[in-house]
């Protein structure tokens, strides 16, 4: 009797306060640590702070990138900070800064390093003062800033369209809506019952119709939406889809919302069709002379003026500031796509290869081969996991090349030997990622390639990923440079000098601290 006489209070206190509470889509972000994120970012990042009301300032970083720069207003995730250790946004504003756009990123009231309580309340006053300062950084001419908008960050993309913010182009990511992601989230990683709790006790996030905003302002751009999202419903994305201008587009992406929030920290390749390259004549002339001036008097004299090899540079610079001068010329040598290449040494800008001469790199660069030239899309996946825990120390062990041998010949029998997985930890919550063997071999076999070059192609593109230097012979033979030393792949298991076993790439919690870390690749039983 008394508990059922509780049960009641407790539901008649939920009726009374349905909808009454500002929903925590606001997450705290893990390990911020803004002298080490800036140590990530392009010397020339500038702190910005924005004071909202008296003793209260919204803080964040500018990237410059050329002189009168168009500015990118990047409007972060639920838990995103620009100085989060683990997590930043360093590669996207290093790939925009290429491509000729300056950044202005700026942490939410009471996220990251800004001041204040954290409150969704605060979302409309949090994303006209960031409106403000990038008006104010391109001249006060709207037509020079670009919205890139992530998840939570789209309803704050909203709040602007809606109020008559007209920029000259935006991209969302993993959108959501304000009435149902709070209790979609919670749902779906905490269970049914607490979905449901969450709707009864929240209010919307803000009150803002996406749809109709979007409808209104007809912006020209992109919107990019996980193919499975736990979010958004297939209806909604439709709705979506439909409001945008005739000069957007809406692409579906693989993955879930989490995954695709993480991967939108650096450049998607969609995003090329809106962020286009608009280098001016002085600044690529400036990168093109800085290139040739740091290389070798060898190397340089490959450029002569007026050759096609001096034009294939000033392509690629369109693309690249030339901050690593062999690999940019190498990769101008190399590969003849300049976006492809340039999509290659953003990759190595995370995890570059060690002690290579320029016809090493030259080589190494390559992604010719005799099925078609190596998809960079599939070595960009690769490549994903394992790139961000080197870097963050959280990898002590990659795979070998005949690790990768052996679960590529034979008809890609073992290619889930090199599985690799991750828990990453934001705003509290784990969640898994997972690049597999398996759907990258199955891949390159969806492209048409024969069983016998879809092994190569696979073991080439698990090496690259691995930043195992390889290249090609005449023989179509693999030659990999380990222990400073080159040596022709054997492709035989019957042959290999020890067989391997079974690896899985492990790699430890992104959100844990350097003490915790352990040795994170070991061998199955």
């Amino acid at each position: 009797m008394i508990r059922s006489h509780a049960r009641g209070i407790s539901a008649a206190v939920l009726a009374l306060c349905a909808g009454c509470f500002a929903p925590p889509a606001l997450l705290p972000p893990r390990a911020v640590d803004l002298a080490r994120a800036l140590n990530e970012y392009p010397a020339e990042t500038e702190v910005v702070a924005i004071e909202v009301e008296p003793n209260v300032e919204l803080r964040g970083l500018f990237v410059p990138s050329q002189a009168n720069a168009p500015v990118v207003l990047h409007l972060l995730e639920s838990s995103g900070s620009v100085a989060t250790r683990w997590l930043h946004f360093a590669p996207v504003t290093r790939q925009l800064a290429d491509l000729g756009y300056a950044s202005l990123l700026v942490d939410y009231t009471g996220i990251g390093l800004s001041q204040g309580d954290s409150s969704v309340s605060n979302l409309q006053r949090d994303a006209h003062a960031m409106w403000d300062e990038a008006l104010r950084r391109a001249g006060g001419d709207p037509q020079r800033v670009y919205l890139r908008a992530t998840s939570l960050g789209t309803i704050a993309a909203a709040l602007l369209l809606e109020s008559g913010v007209r920029p000259a182009a935006m991209v969302w990511i993993a959108p959501v809506l304000p009435d149902s992601a709070t209790s979609r989230f919670a749902s779906a990683f905490h269970g049914r019952v607490l979905g449901w709790a969450a709707a009864a006790i929240y209010r919307d996030i803000a009150d803002v119709d996406v749809v109709a905003a979007l409808e209104s302002a007809q912006i020209p751009g992109l919107v990019i939406s996980p193919a499975h999202d736990v979010l958004l419903t297939n209806g909604e994305r439709d709705a979506i889809a439909a409001a945008l201008s005739p000069a957007a587009r809406f692409r579906l992406r693989g993955g879930g919302h989490i995954q695709l929030a993480y991967e939108a920290h650096a450049l998607l390749r969609e995003e090329m069709r809106v962020f286009v390259p608009c280098c001016t004549p002085e600044a690529l002339t400036q990168r093109v002379n800085g290139v040739l001036a740091a290389l070798s008097l060898d190397a340089s004299a490959r450029f002569a003026e007026g050759s096609p090899e001096r034009a294939q540079l000033a392509r690629l610079c369109m693309l690249q500031r030339g901050e690593h001068a062999p690999l940019v010329a190498a990769a101008a040598l190399a590969i003849p796509k300049p976006s492809i290449a340039a999509r290659l040494l953003w990759l190595l800008a995370r995890n570059p290869y060690r002690e290579l001469d320029f016809a090493e790199l030259c080589a190494v660069l390559s992604l010719d081969d005799p099925a078609g030239d190596l998809p960079i899309d599939l070595i960009e996946r690769a490549s994903s996991l394992a790139d961000a825990a080197s870097k963050l120390g959280l990898l002590r062990r990659k795979f070998t090349a005949s690790q990768i041998a052996f679960a590529g010949i034979e008809d890609g029998e073992h290619a889930d030997d090199v599985d690799m997985t991750s828990s990453v930890e934001t705003g509290g919550e784990n969640f898994e990622l997972h690049v597999g063997g398996r759907e990258l071999f199955d891949a390159l076999l969806d492209r048409g390639l024969s069983m016998e070059d879809a092994e190569r192609q696979f073991i080439r593109v698990l090496l690259k990923a691995q930043r195992i230097p390889d290249r090609l012979t005449a023989a179509r033979r693999i030659e990999v440079k380990e222990n400073d030393e080159w040596r022709t792949l054997e492709m035989d298991r019957a042959k290999m000098p020890v067989e391997p076993k079974s690896y899985h790439m492990d790699i430890e919690n992104f959100g844990n601290s350097a003490e915790s870390q352990r040795n994170s690749t070991q061998p199955l039983d």
